[in-house]
């Protein structure tokens, strides 16, 4: 698998004029429990695929950026998408912010666990993880999708 941003771009733009990107403002505000903390969605997008048939799975990424506040990561995360929505196995992700704590977490949905695998050391992890003020934790759920994390049926 090749995790390339610019071919991550150009696919994503395809994938968006084909009318398979789909934004979820509905989930905006809603919160969930993950863990024992409070996370609020600020952002939800899938990816219209046909499945195979196996399970996706579902990674997440918890992180604490220096110097940034939701306001500044609402803007910029929207910038973001392109080099990461068009990815191999890419098939959806809710943003999510815990207000008390100042911890982002981004709720992936994959076609596989290698593609989860994989992305975790892409460039867009390595960049997550150079604007972090903490170790980023990362953890992959088997046979899960969003709908099943984010109680989004």
């Amino acid at each position: 698998m090749t995790f390339n941003p610019v071919l991550s771009s150009f696919k994503f733009l395809s994938l968006s004029l084909s009318g398979k990107v789909h934004q979820h403002p509905e989930s905006d505000g809603k919160t969930i429990d993950i863990q024992g903390n409070c996370y609020t969605i600020f952002r939800h997008i899938s990816i219209k695929k046909n499945r195979n048939g196996t399970p996706p799975v579902v990674l997440i990424l918890r992180f604490k950026f220096r110097h940034s506040s939701l306001k500044k990561d609402k803007f910029e995360s929207f910038f973001q998408i392109p080099v990461f929505a068009g990815l191999p196995g890419f098939e959806g992700k809710c943003w999510t912010f815990d207000e008390a704590n100042g911890i982002f977490q981004g709720v992936y949905q994959w076609e596989s666990r290698s593609h989860a695998e994989e992305y975790l050391q892409s460039f867009a992890v390595q960049y997550v993880k150079k604007k972090s003020t903490q170790p980023v934790e990362s953890f992959i759920i088997p046979e899960k999708g969003l709908a099943d994390m984010l109680s989004l049926k």
